[in-house]
């Protein structure tokens, strides 16, 4: 032990000031991680909350619900999940809230759907969103009469 402590001694007057110097930015990087949460406030986007919070409602009242006997599954306001839907929605610019009213699409997939936009840049062609669900052909013929696609 006495070794360590001797080894130190025989640094240079500028290695230990280096020593020090990078133990202090240290000590001031982890300060700095560890309060900036009292510091630093995210923005708040009321609007969009409100509509986020919608979609979970809509996508809550429209999983299925056990029965009373516990063993059959009946689905709840299936029908008026769908009755809030706009005539056009934009496939390009529409936001994750927007996409879980349309039938077919859950949280997940329109989130596959915002992923591959960011990625990929901008649909060109409706038929893209085949491979990020698994859309029935009704559902499919359904989303082509609600989607536009526009560059706006």
């Amino acid at each position: 032990m006495k070794k360590v402590f001797s080894s130190f001694g025989s640094f240079s007057r500028k290695e230990r000031i280096g020593i020090l110097a990078l133990s202090v930015l240290m000590v001031a990087f982890l300060a700095v991680r560890f309060t900036m949460r009292y510091w630093v406030t995210p923005n708040r986007n009321d609007k969009q909350d409100k509509r986020l919070i919608q979609a979970v409602d809509v996508y809550k009242r429209s999983q299925p619900k056990k029965t009373a006997d516990g063993k059959s599954l009946q689905y709840i306001n299936a029908a008026s999940r769908y009755a809030d839907v706009p005539d056009k929605i934009n496939l390009n610019t529409a936001d994750s809230a927007t996409l879980v009213l349309l039938k077919g699409v859950g949280p997940v997939t329109a989130h596959k759907i915002i992923a591959w936009r960011k990625a990929q840049g901008p649909f060109t062609n409706i038929d893209q969103l085949r491979p990020l669900g698994r859309f029935s052909d009704e559902n499919f013929e359904m989303l082509k009469k609600h989607l536009v696609l526009s560059s706006d």
